[in-house]
């Protein structure tokens, strides 16, 4: 769907519906889209689509978690009848570069596990990338602490003005909900969002957005509270090694935040999300609840807003599940 000044313009064929996952922009101004399937491909104005990061598998000298060579897989792994790997569920283009989460490393000895990476493109080479960096966060994983938290939930990822690297976990299990900014000097700085020492939890974070401009990276608490018909969204400073929270807004009438975006030159967030009408009937997947799009603008003084229905507004959309500022 295509909004112009706030209101629905029109709608765009993306060519397919399968596996379409994510819409994103690269630095470039150029729209993406993310294909759990097949990858991430890149949207030309003609209408046609060209994949740059098909699946694959590269070979990495030096392991971030192990002292060893390993293998990355990139995407899903189709041979016969085995397939292995992780679908690409996020990207993030900044030139030639391409940052996607998760990709499965496999270590020459050792567990495997789920990691994001940063992809070289190689258009004359198959698969067409080199990787050039792999983000793990060794210091958080304890094979010998019981509450290890499960690292398996990368999520999202997104890159500021100065190559710093943003991606967020989410799991239920052990603290595992986590933010993290990998500095382009080699830093790495975390946030457990588990709200320790009075802070607000962010349960189930969904929605990663770096604003430049106010050196805030955003998240959204995406478990939904049937108590609670409103969402949370919480700015965390950038330019704090701890990440600490600067800002929180709450979103009236919005139960369900999917997706943020923001405005480069206002600082102005937009956000889109759902409000499940009725009641789910639990243990019945037959039964699909009903879900009514809702969006909002965020100015960048607001602490409270309320959020503006789509229904009837926007042609058939009824699970927005990414937002693209693409300016005027």
């Amino acid at each position: 769907m295509v909004f112009s000044f706030g209101q629905y313009d029109r709608s765009l064929s993306l060519g397919t519906d399968r596996c379409s996952v994510r819409v994103t922009q690269g630095r470039d101004g150029h729209t993406y889209l993310i294909n759990s399937e097949t990858g991430v491909w890149h949207l030309n104005a003609d209408g046609s689509a060209e994949c740059i990061v098909p699946a694959g598998v590269r070979q990495w000298s030096f392991d971030p978690r192990y002292p060893m060579p390993a293998t990355i897989s990139i995407g899903i792994q189709n041979q016969g009848s085995t397939v292995s790997g992780r679908p690409i569920v996020d990207a993030a283009i900044v030139g030639t570069t391409v940052y996607v989460v998760p990709v499965v490393v496999s270590p020459a000895e050792g567990e495997p596990y789920i990691a994001a990476a940063k992809l070289d493109l190689r258009p004359k080479q198959n698969p067409p990338y080199e990787v050039a960096r792999v983000y793990d966060d060794r210091h958080l994983v304890n094979t010998n602490n019981l509450d290890n938290p499960n690292l398996s939930g990368l999520r999202e990822i997104e890159v500021d003005e100065a190559n710093n690297v943003y991606i967020l976990n989410a799991h239920s299990h052990n603290e595992s909900d986590v933010l993290w900014k990998y500095g382009a000097d080699g830093t790495v700085q975390r946030r457990i969002l588990a709200g320790k020492k009075g802070q607000p939890t962010v349960s189930d974070p969904i929605g990663l957005c770096v604003c430049s401009s106010q050196k805030r990276v955003y998240v959204a608490t995406g478990q939904i509270d049937p108590k609670d018909p409103n969402s949370r969204v919480y700015g965390f400073s950038t330019e704090d090694p701890n990440l600490s929270l600067a800002r929180t807004v709450i979103i009236n009438g919005m139960q369900h935040v999917t997706a943020m975006t923001s405005e480069p030159q206002t600082g102005a967030l937009w956000v889109v999300g759902h409000m499940v009408i009725g009641t789910p009937v639990p243990g019945d997947p037959s039964v699909t609840p009903q879900c009514e799009p809702y969006r909002v603008r965020i100015p960048v003084d607001a602490n409270e807003v309320d959020a503006d229905s789509l229904a009837d507004k926007a042609g058939d959309l009824a699970l927005p599940m990414s937002i693209v500022w693409t300016g005027q």
